[in-house]
């Protein structure tokens, strides 16, 4: 009998040598599965090519995109100007049809959907400018599919606005950096969940007429350092970047150190950066059109006092093009993931990348069930920990599409602040320039289907297990037929 013990007890040490070896043979061939299938979200003609995305760790998802209520679709060749804001949503069994959260009148001043997040309250929060206004709505996701429970507060008006940007703070404030005219970069923050805004420093000044601030990014460490990151544009280069600057903060805003030149030369913007909770900075940014060392990135890793200098980001691929702000997004793991639009070998895509030490891996074209994005134009969420949700506009059509996957890494919660009482005095609509959405309904050309798409993805160990089991269970039959046997 002592025998049977002592083989059960090597039977069962070779299945978990088969589980290891099966683990680590997954993980080196990726950690992720695969996207999801493509589901195209937008419903409503007249989409302007600019989407934006967000969700929680419950599941719901909640997708924004700009459109033109005429049903005017802006082509390659040509733009038409963007009078509405959609919002669709899905909650975890089904997406909801497609409503105009705000609506304003038609003109051809300088749009942006800036930021859309959860905020620190749990609320939907956007971020948007419209010539030289910039605003703030914020929604419950209860109630988002209702226009009239989108709140919009005004942030700031009267300087022209090449780019903003939304962060909040561990303790729930709310931070915007804006780029305006000349080389003027302001900062403006809410310690009241936005009900009123302060601009609380000017982190550049200047009016040199031939340069031009733009591309303006935040990020908030985690010990409440703040670190921004913009493009000066030059008029010697028509205008294209120039230059990327770097600055922080280390008392939350009131004051800044000197802007720090990480690289000058033509050709290089849209710079983004990314902290973790050890004082190393990451900062991503592009080079233009047909350069042949396409994609670069600096590190500190002294809490941005000192930088590297520029680092060639990819060695045997090179992804080129204006093609925006790279995302990066820090798994419940520890993993960084970067995503960048670009020209590639063959065509543009959404390519995919991750932090392995002290370099970038080899960039992967975004492809569900084998179709490649074909686009430039994306946005990107993190949720629970280890979901990763990506909405992104066909160069064509302007459709907006989704689709999402899971990394192994562990499943987290949301833990959100108590909202302050609201100031009595707050405004609800701000200027006249600018109303909520016409009274609820669906939009013109809305489908009206709640077509289910399975977005959950499978356990990564459920292979594993599947390939391992069989095994396991033939053995015990053996054993106990022995044992049976004997007796």
């Amino acid at each position: 009998m002592r025998t049977s013990y002592k083989l059960l007890a090597g039977v069962l040490l070779v299945c978990a040598a088969l589980l290891m070896w099966q683990a680590a043979r997954a993980q080196a061939q990726g950690s992720v599965s695969d996207w999801s299938p493509a589901f195209k979200v937008s419903t409503v003609n007249g989409s302007v090519g600019v989407a934006a995305i967000t969700g929680d760790a419950k599941g719901n998802i909640y997708v924004l995109w700009a459109g033109n209520s005429g049903g005017l679709i802006s082509k390659r060749e040509t733009f038409q100007a963007p009078d509405t804001i959609y919002l669709r949503a899905y909650d975890g069994s089904k997406w909801s049809d497609a409503i105009e959260v705000l609506a304003f009148p038609l003109t051809e001043s300088l749009f942006g959907l800036d930021t859309f997040t959860l905020d620190a309250y749990g609320r939907l929060l956007l971020l948007w400018h419209r010539g030289d206004e910039v605003y703030t709505s914020t929604a419950l996701p209860a109630q988002a599919l209702r226009a009239s429970n989108w709140r919009t507060v005004q942030v700031s008006k009267g300087a022209k606005v090449f780019g903003a940007d939304l962060k909040i703070g561990r303790d729930g404030t709310l931070y915007i950096m804006l780029a305006g005219a000349g080389q003027n970069i302001y900062l403006s923050s809410s310690r009241n969940a936005g009900d009123s805004w302060q601009e609380a420093s000017r982190i550049s000044t200047g009016n040199d007429p031939n340069i031009q601030a733009g591309e303006s990014r935040i990020v908030v460490g985690a010990d409440g350092v703040l670190h921004v990151t913009w493009t000066e544009h030059a008029k010697e280069f028509n205008w294209t970047g120039a230059a990327i600057q770097y600055a922080r903060s280390t008392d939350a805003g009131a004051t800044w150190s000197n802007s720090t030149r990480l690289v000058n030369a033509n050709g290089n913007a849209w710079s983004n950066l990314t902290t973790d909770d050890k004082g190393n900075l990451w900062l991503f940014w592009d080079r233009s059109v047909g350069s042949k060392d396409g994609r670069y990135y600096a590190r500190s890793k002294d809490n941005g006092a000192t930088w590297t200098r520029p680092i060639l980001s990819y060695d045997s691929i090179n992804i080129s093009g204006m093609s925006g702000f790279a995302e990066m997004w820090w798994d419940s793991a520890g993993q960084l993931h970067l995503f960048n639009g670009g020209y590639g070998p063959k065509s543009s895509e959404i390519w995919e990348s991750r932090w392995q030490g002290e370099r970038w891996a080899e960039p992967t074209p975004v492809s569900t069930a084998g179709r490649l994005t074909g686009s430039e134009v994306f946005s990107a969420a993190l949720v629970g920990g280890n979901r990763l949700l990506l909405a992104w506009v066909d160069f064509d059509t302007k459709d907006v599409w989704f689709t999402s996957k899971s990394y192994r890494a562990p499943a987290t919660t949301d833990a959100f602040l108590d909202q302050p009482t609201p100031a009595p005095t707050a405004a609800r609509t701000p200027t006249p320039s600018m109303a909520l959405a016409r009274p609820t309904r669906s939009a013109s050309g809305v489908e009206t289907t709640t077509d289910s798409v399975d977005l959950n993805q499978s356990s990564p160990l459920s292979p594993l297990v599947a390939g391992v089991l069989p095994i396991v269970g033939l053995l015990i039959v053996v054993i106990l037929a022995r044992l049976r046997g004997r007796s």
